[in-house]
């Protein structure tokens, strides 16, 4: 039963990344790492969460919309081979790159908070004086 399920799971993965567009993929990947990048308050981390998805699915939206254009005017689409090769590329870049975005979001918002507090500290010890 187990192993039926495990085939069935890894059929229905390969099916739906073949479905993926590639350029989706990689909008996808951009936006979220962008969503990393720290702002001037401090975010927690469902508020980070529904903010990186949400920018992820926007990218994901204006890369196929790219794709498609392109795909419009100049009707060129990648060999079975030239894709399986691009797909390997595109996976081999994001996992680093959204590795490498959450860890530094990570740290940014870690030395916001910091700064923050520090600067509370500040102004309460200067009401004091």
């Amino acid at each position: 039963m187990r192993n039926q399920f495990r085939s069935w799971l890894l059929a229905e993965i390969r099916r739906e990344w073949v479905r993926l567009s590639i350029p989706g993929v990689v909008g996808a990947v951009l936006f979220a790492a962008l969503a990393f990048t720290p702002s001037l308050l401090p975010r927690d981390w469902a508020f980070q969460g529904v903010l990186v998805g949400l920018s992820a699915t926007f990218g994901y939206a204006i890369g196929s919309f790219l794709a498609w254009l392109l795909h419009s005017f100049i009707g060129w689409r990648p060999s079975p081979r030239q894709e399986l090769r691009i797909r390997t590329i595109v996976v081999a870049v994001s996992v680093p790159v959204l590795g490498i975005a959450v860890w530094r979001g990570f740290q940014w918002q870690v030395d916001i908070h910091r700064s923050e507090e520090h600067t509370s500290e500040l102004q309460s010890h200067h009401d004091l004086v």
